[in-house]
């Protein structure tokens, strides 16, 4: 007759496989673990749609900024538009510096704030400096 070895600690017949605890532990873990996932790509969807917003905001205010003094008049004042993907733009045009009128050229300084329609909060604003005739 042969022996066993002798098992320290263990129940004599352990069943194979898992006990329902065990089951449980484990979908809570799961369940953790794929609602911080959730919540991830969440966040990560927010802000990438945010950052393309901000790319289209952008790319007008570009657009509309190099328009003056080729398409629309390098005149002090102010104009606005709106495109018909929800953007709007809202251009400033002061004189930077006083008028030279012995060389015929002024210094304009131009800023263009683009974002959307419906508020301020991914507001865009760009500003640059061009030459032109007083």
């Amino acid at each position: 007759m042969r022996a066993e070895p002798a098992r320290h600690g263990f129940p004599p017949h352990r069943p194979a496989g898992f006990t329902l605890l065990e089951v449980l532990v484990a979908l809570i873990i799961f369940g953790i673990a794929f609602g911080a996932l959730a919540s991830l790509f969440q966040t990560s969807l927010r802000q990438t749609t945010r950052a393309e917003d901000l790319r289209r905001a952008t790319e007008l205010a570009e657009t509309q900024l190099e328009r003056f003094g080729r398409d629309l008049p390098l005149t002090p004042g102010r104009i606005d538009g709106s495109t018909p993907e929800g953007l709007r733009w809202q251009a400033e045009i002061s004189l930077a510096l006083p008028a030279d009128e012995e060389a015929g050229v002024a210094l304009y300084q131009i800023r263009v704030d683009a974002g959307p329609e419906a508020g301020l909060p991914d507001l865009i604003s760009l500003t640059t400096l061009r030459i032109g005739t007083p």
